[in-house]
């Protein structure tokens, strides 16, 4: 018995045999194994291909632009080196222990030991660190502070506070824990303000 297979014309007769070389152009209605007719291998170019290549253009050309046209505006928020003051925050903190503070007692960050700053002068003069309000109405012995320290060599930077001797960076609304020789303490950074 013959395993070969037969087609049939339109008269129902049956034509010579298929053999297993014949190809998917011979016959259209035969498709590859993964059910899908074969693709041709040439792209063309599409709209899409020129929004994309354009976009590429415009982001090459401001980089050019920002580079070479507008080099002098990259450091606007660079400050000059120098001395600073940071305005700061203390939320809770003993009455007695505040009273013990003096002008120029040394600030440290509290994990590392690094000096952050000296208790300094608000710039109407009066004392760095004074009693705003008690914490508990009533209770005078916890009470809310406000605080100046020194920076004597930093520098300005987008906005933050680089101390150079550290390279600690001090930002509006950061908090941090430092300690001195009398206390230790979680302060909240108010204000930079460089020195007059």
């Amino acid at each position: 018995m013959s395993t070969m297979k037969h087609d049939m014309d339109q008269s129902g007769k049956l034509s010579a045999p298929i053999s297993k070389e014949t190809t998917n152009e011979q016959h259209p209605e035969k498709q590859n194994s993964e059910g899908k007719s074969p693709k041709k291998s040439g792209r063309r170019w599409t709209a899409i291909d020129t929004v994309i290549l354009l976009l590429v253009l415009v982001a090459i050309a401001g980089v050019i632009v920002r580079s070479f046209v507008l080099p002098g505006e990259k450091d606007d928020q660079t400050v000059a080196e120098g001395a600073y003051y940071v305005e700061f925050t203390v939320h809770e903190i003993h009455a007695e222990v505040l009273e013990e503070f003096r002008i120029s007692d040394r600030f440290y960050l509290y994990e590392t030991n690094e000096l952050v700053g000296y208790l300094g002068y608000y710039a109407d003069g009066t004392r760095a660190l004074q009693a705003m309000a008690p914490v508990m109405e009533g209770d005078d012995r916890l009470v809310t502070a406000e605080g100046c320290l020194y920076c004597p060599d930093a520098r300005m930077e987008n906005g933050c506070l680089l101390l150079k001797d550290t390279d600690t960076y001090l930002a509006p609304g950061a908090v941090l824990k430092l300690r001195t020789d009398r206390a230790t303490m979680t302060i909240e950074i108010k204000k930079i303000r460089a020195e007059a």
